[in-house]
């Protein structure tokens, strides 16, 4: 496969004719879609790919073929490049696979908190408000046990999507199971629902991806395609981190009427929101770039010019001489689409075209943008359970329309503005994460100064209620604004 040659076994100890031989029986085969045996069409629960800590992903790792399984038919094949790394690839599928359920468990978790602290099943302490003369009675539950809850799903949790895995589908340890195994990948893209890519900048160099990718949209005329960026991952995992510090420290640093002693809280509300400025910057340009690079690599994309295994190491492995994956898959795409030629204009324009469109209009879709903010929900959770344990039930409800507000309108409000700025690109380099930064901090500071101006107004229920109705219309069209394409 990609980081495996073909490895075909001649019967003429590697000499010219038998590798000859060995590229026209594989080019051949491959190209007709068909299975060699029905137990090569193989498929393995999705948690064995992650397990250990994404072990499997690592480019030298043991492979464990006795985890696949013959089934009629695939949930989603894998494509990926070995030269990509193994730790994006390991989150990346895990926010996929478990994503969504850590987050609303998480979320249960944290109602179930906020019950129990209105409740004192869980302890609290005494703390100095903004928003009134006397102390709150405020513990962090909520957003701890949130927090906790949704790592562990996500590293726990076992996905039993049935997947095609190159390292676990195909049997690298004999050589004759590998090689019909490896005649059987296009009756595999044939039976596979969905084609999942772990895209980076590497995937669209390497000849193995780009080939899997147009087998499979010449089998699925829909073409259902999951594309899934590394630059998003890093941006949620990232984002995740610094709003957990930056919500946490907002519950247990100290807070006082005094402004003189809120150094601490100024100062990491101050450097939270620098941080999310930074690597909004940082990673929406990267993110940018790798799809216009990725747009040139397809519109000039050339079956001599793409990257395999075997060419790098000159066709010779301590085993002997292999045959050329190049050769066998010209002969393959001779068979499909009439010549090479033909293959590449696809290439260059329908599988460029699919991947524009599966990326998505946005860089960051709805869902995953809320999964990545969702402590914010949990931390005004834990101020409603406060009030709750008052008795102030306008005030609990108040606070978790804020919650909501945050999460669902100022959340997409920020990112829409930040992505259209970036789009018009007025400079770049630190100058542009600069202005980014200062952004950022005009946009949380003018939302802060909204919220406190609707409370002075209305009050903690309705003044949340105008909150969000004031963030409203401007989250939709600057989201809207925001989209690519």
């Amino acid at each position: 496969m990609k980081a495996d040659t073909l490895g075909v076994e001649c019967a003429s100890d590697g000499d010219g004719d038998g590798l000859e031989i060995a590229v026209d029986v594989l080019g051949d085969w491959l190209s007709k879609m068909e299975l060699t045996d029905e137990n090569f069409l193989r498929a393995a629960p999705a948690h064995h790919v992650v397990a250990c800590g994404g072990r499997r992903l690592k480019g030298k790792a043991r492979t464990d073929y006795s985890h696949s399984r013959a089934v009629k038919e695939i949930g989603k094949f894998i494509s990926h490049s070995w030269q990509a790394s193994a730790g994006s690839k390991y989150w990346t599928l895990l926010i996929f696979y478990n994503g969504a359920a850590a987050v609303v468990l998480g979320t249960l978790v944290a109602t179930a908190a906020m019950i129990f602290y209105k409740f004192d099943f869980l302890p609290g302490w005494m703390r100095e408000s903004p928003d009134r003369p006397e102390p709150r009675y405020l513990g962090p539950w909520c957003l701890t046990l949130g927090t906790l809850t949704l790592l562990l799903v996500l590293l726990l949790r076992r996905p039993q999507d049935q997947v095609f895995f190159d390292r676990l589908c195909i049997n690298q340890y004999d050589a004759r199971e590998k090689t019909l195994g490896i005649m059987s990948l296009g009756a595999c893209l044939k039976h596979s629902k969905k084609l999942m890519i772990l895209w980076d900048e590497t995937l669209c160099q390497r000849l193995w991806c780009v080939f899997e990718l147009a087998a499979f949209l010449k089998t699925h005329e829909n073409g259902d395609l999951l594309i899934q960026p590394f630059d998003l991952t890093h941006f949620l995992c990232w984002r995740f981190l610094v709003n957990t510090l930056v919500y946490g420290g907002g519950l247990v640093v100290p807070y006082s009427k005094n402004l003189n002693e809120n150094v601490a809280t100024v100062l990491m509300f101050v450097l939270g929101t620098c941080a999310q400025g930074w690597l909004m910057a940082t990673i929406l340009r990267r993110f940018s770039q790798g799809v216009e690079t990725m747009q040139k690599q397809l519109a000039s994309f050339t079956v001599a010019g793409a990257q395999c295994y075997c060419c790098f190491v000159n066709h010779r492995t301590p085993d002997g001489d292999i045959p050329c994956d190049r050769q066998v898959l010209q002969k393959c795409i001779r068979h499909w689409f009439g010549s090479v030629e033909e293959f590449e204009k696809v290439v260059q324009t329908r599988v460029r075209d699919a991947f524009n469109k599966h990326l998505g209009r946005h860089f960051c879709p709805l869902p995953w943008l809320f999964a990545g903010e969702v402590t914010i929900l949990w931390q005004q959770m834990d101020r409603a359970a406060s009030r709750l344990h008052e008795e102030d039930t306008r005030g609990a409800l108040g606070r978790l329309i804020l919650g909501f507000s945050f999460l669902f309108l100022s959340n997409p409000l920020g990112f829409g503005a930040v992505t259209l700025f970036l789009r018009y690109k007025p400079c770049d380099g630190l100058v542009l994460k600069l202005l980014v930064m200062a952004l950022c901090m005009s946009l949380v500071f003018g939302i802060h100064w909204l919220f406190e101006a609707c409370h002075d107004y209305a009050g903690e229920l309705w003044g949340s209620v105008i909150f969000a109705g004031a963030l409203l219309l401007p989250s939709i069209i600057l989201w809207r604004a925001s989209a690519h394409g």
